[in-house]
Parts: structure tokens; C-alpha cells; sequence
């Protein structure tokens, strides 16, 4: 009996140890299973509010006298992924907004039955259009993909290949007046907007430093407003948007190619700082503007309402940037930035709309390009490990093209045909949290380049703001 008894002990301790072994491994499985999860994803952000009390003057054929100030709302969520030892995917999702945004300046005098005389005017088309936000049906804050690419590198290669929404927005010099490392990777002088595109880099060793070269493919997606070019029940209806060519009769194109080039070199100097040279130039060949594209209120002949333009006008944009940043400069608490702009904006053909003809960006005549070019020097002094001071000098030309659609400024600071300056402090309240205060002083010698001919102006604007920023 006691045999039996010792027997059925001992069964009972090992089927028990069994049991724990068997639970021990799974939990050492889930354990490496969320380990890998942890090391393969990696969560950041940013929480960022601004302030902008802002003057605008001008004087002769058009008066401007003008004051107004706004405050403004921006969070972002980055989520990155290393998927494997070859390949990394970045992401980020933003959203930008005015604190509290009840409704918007868009008159309306049209009748509620859409008919053809004046009605009775109507409420904006924005109203009430923030207050419900993420919690109603209604157009709030809107989440937006502002970054996703992958990249991808063969095991043992110096080339990445890259697809996707790519990092062309908050590039250098920006980050210097905000007191924080170099965001973007393309410079923002010579385009700060969101892109999608392709890319070819190369990264070696070169005179001590790191190099590297870049090819970016940016397509432009020309698409018909109308619908029917992409109808799942009638595949045949997927065809080219109807506005033609006016030199061939041809269908226009869906796709017009820009190409960037970015050559960077970087250098750790020691005890003298460290130093970046980047070349960037780019040739957007031929964007199509048909004059299908745009509206003009025509109230002549008993009209009443918008009518569309006629012709096209076909644009190209070549553009070079040299831009140079030295942080510590020669072991100082200096940081020095500068960079030279130089653009060409060609047009051809030509476009009515209502009673004006147009010929293209700046154009005064058919087949016209104008070249212009502009400077931005940045002196940033560090006072101590939280506080910096510094300012931001900009030289424009009448003529210049500089797509700045991601900028903080409201007023197109870096796009400004005219000399301008920016003086910022930046404090660090913590090493997460940093507020900055800031003067903006733009004076205009011409308007910024649109549809029509360079105009001549003599605006100013004042600037002061404060941000606060968090990082997490």
C-alpha cells in the first residue's frame, strides 16, 4: 500500500512539474514573441500650438491696411517598423488646426435652389464645421498621412531603395529657428511639401565625412474631375481626362514627372563642430493648367454664377540649391546656416478665363520664362543648454518660385520676393517641451509668383508669435 501510495506521490510531483515546465515555456514564448513585437515597432510623436499676431500694410493702386491674429493646433503620430534587418517603414499621421474653428469667411449669395438670380444669402459653407470635431459627421479636424515609405537595402549593399509619401517637408534650414535636430531630408528651400515618390540613394565614406547621392522620382497625377474614368462596372470608360492639347489635339497627359537630384556631404570637425553641404536641384517637366481646371464669376450678358476658362498653359520649374549648415562653428556656440536658391519657371501656350488671358506663372507672354534666385542666412547663438537666440535673413527676387506648403508662418515666409527676417528665442522648459518666441518682419519688392505677370508691390507684414512644442 504504501508502495502504491509512494508510486501515485511521485506521478502526481512529475505530472506537476510537467505542468509548470509546459507553462514556463509558454510564457518564455509569449515573452519573446512580445519582446520581438516591442523591438519591431517604435511609437513617437509631437503636440505643437502656436500664436501669430500679424500687421499687413500696403499702399497705391491696391490699399492693404490689415490686423489679425490666430491661434493654431498641430499633433503628429509617428509609428516605424523595422520589418527586417533590410527593411524599415516610417510612417506618420498629422493633423493642423485653428483652435475652435466655428465657421469660415465663405459668402454665399447664391439662391438655396442653385437658381440663376441672386437669392437670399445663405449661411458659409463652413459653418459650425469644428465644434462636433471627431465626434459627429461634420468636416472637423481631419487625420492626415503626412509620411509613409519604406526602405529597403540588399544585405551588404550601399544602396537603399525607397517608395512611398517620402520625408520632403521640414527640411533643413527650418529646424535651426526651433532649436531642434534636422527633421526633413530634402531642403526646404528648395521645395517644403509633402510628396509622394520614388527614391535611389547611395550612402559611402568619403574625405572622412558621409556622403551620399539621391534620385527622387515625383510623379504629378493629373486626374478628370468628371466621373467616369475609373468605373468598375464599364472598364473600358478607364481612359485619359478629356481636355486636349492645344498644339497636338492630343489627350492630356495623367502623369507629369519631376526628377530631384540630391548630392550631401557630412563631417564630425571635432572640437571646430560639424558640417553639412547639400546640393539639391530638380525639373518638373510641363505641368498641365487647361483652363477646364478653373472658374470665373461671369454676371455679364444675364449670367450669374462661375463659367469655365478656355486653353492650357503647359509650365516646367528647374530649380538648384546649394545650402551649407555648420553647428559649433569652429568650437564656438555659434550655428551658422545658409542657402541659395536659384529657379527657371518656363511657360507655353496660353488660357482665357472670363475676359483675361493668361500665359503662365509670371508670364506677361506666350512661351516666356522668368529666373530669379534668393538667400537665407541663419545665425543661431546658444546661450546656455536650454536657451538659444538667433535670426533668420532672407534675400528674394522679384520672379522667385519657392513651394513652401508646409511652413509654420502663415504668411509664406520663405517664399517672400523681398528682404525679410525672422528673430527667434527657443527654451527649453524640459528636454521634451521647448517654446519658442519670434519677430517676422517681410518686406515685399513684388507679390509672389501666380497666374499672370510678376506684380510690383511695396507690402509689409509684421509677425510675433510664440509656440510651444512637445516631443514624446
Amino acid at each position: 500500500m504504501k508502495t502504491i501510495k509512494k508510486s501515485l506521490l511521485l506521478a502526481l510531483v512529475a505530472s506537476t512539474s510537467v505542468a509548470l515546465a509546459e507553462g514556463s515555456l509558454e510564457d518564455r514564448v509569449a515573452n519573446l514573441e512580445a519582446d520581438k513585437a516591442l523591438n519591431t515597432f517604435h511609437f513617437s510623436g509631437a503636440l505643437w500650438t502656436r500664436y501669430d499676431d500679424i500687421t499687413a500694410s500696403q499702399t497705391g493702386s491696391s490699399v492693404l491696411n490689415d490686423h489679425t491674429d490666430y491661434m493654431r493646433l498641430r499633433a503628429a503620430l509617428n509609428s516605424d517598423a523595422d520589418v527586417s534587418n533590410n527593411i524599415k517603414v516610417y510612417t506618420r499621421f498629422a493633423t493642423s488646426k485653428f483652435y475652435n474653428r466655428w465657421a469660415t469667411q465663405t459668402p454665399n449669395t447664391l439662391a438655396p435652389n442653385g437658381a440663376s438670380t441672386a437669392g437670399t444669402p445663405t449661411l458659409p459653407s463652413g459653418f459650425v464645421t469644428d465644434l462636433g470635431a471627431s465626434r459627429n459627421e461634420q468636416n472637423g479636424p481631419t487625420l492626415m498621412l503626412e509620411k509613409a515609405y519604406a526602405d529597403y537595402s540588399p544585405d551588404g549593399s550601399k544602396f537603399v531603395f525607397s517608395f512611398g509619401r517620402l520625408p520632403t517637408f521640414d527640411g533643413p534650414l527650418t529646424h535651426m529657428s526651433k532649436d531642434k535636430a534636422r527633421q526633413g531630408t530634402y531642403a526646404s528651400l528648395t521645395y517644403n511639401a509633402v510628396l509622394d515618390g520614388l527614391a535611389l540613394s547611395y550612402n559611402d565614406k568619403l574625405g572622412g565625412g558621409d556622403f551620399s547621392a539621391r534620385v527622387i522620382y515625383s510623379p504629378f497625377t493629373y486626374n478628370e474631375s468628371n466621373a467616369g474614368f475609373i468605373a468598375p462596372a464599364v472598364p473600358s470608360n478607364i481612359h485619359a481626362p478629356t481636355p486636349t492639347n492645344n498644339a497636338t489635339g492630343a489627350p492630356m497627359r495623367t502623369i507629369d514627372d519631376m526628377v530631384t537630384l540630391m548630392l550631401e556631404w557630412d563631417k564630425d570637425l571635432g572640437t571646430a563642430g560639424k558640417i553639412a553641404v547639400m546640393y539639391q536641384g530638380y525639373d518638373l517637366t510641363d505641368a498641365a493648367y487647361t483652363g477646364a481646371d478653373f472658374h470665373v464669376t461671369d454676371n455679364t450678358g444675364g449670367n450669374f454664377g462661375m463659367v469655365s476658362g478656355t486653353g492650357e498653359i503647359d509650365v516646367g520649374v528647374i530649380a538648384h540649391t546649394l545650402t551649407v549648415e555648420w553647428d559649433h562653428f569652429l568650437g564656438s556656440n555659434f550655428d551658422l546656416g545658409y542657402s541659395f536658391l536659384n529657379s527657371t519657371v518656363s511657360n507655353s501656350g496660353q488660357m482665357s478665363l472670363g475676359t483675361s488671358t493668361y500665359y503662365g506663372i509670371g508670364a506677361t507672354a506666350a512661351n516666356q520664362s522668368i529666373s530669379s534666385s534668393e538667400s537665407l542666412v541663419v545665425l543661431k547663438y546658444r546661450v546656455n543648454n536650454k536657451m538659444t537666440i538667433g535670426t533668420e535673413l532672407l534675400f528674394g527676387s522679384s520672379g522667385i518660385f519657392s513651394y513652401d506648403s508646409c511652413s509654420e508662418m502663415l504668411t509664406g515666409f520663405y517664399g517672400t520676393p523681398g528682404t525679410s527676417s525672422n528673430s527667434f528665442m527657443t527654451y527649453k522648459v524640459t528636454p521634451e517641451m521647448t517654446a519658442v518666441l519670434g519677430a517676422v518682419f517681410q518686406n515685399y519688392s513684388a507679390l509672389p509668383m501666380a497666374f499672370g505677370p510678376v506684380t510690383s508691390s511695396n507690402r509689409t507684414i509684421q509677425t510675433y508669435f510664440t509656440s510651444l512644442n512637445v516631443d514624446f
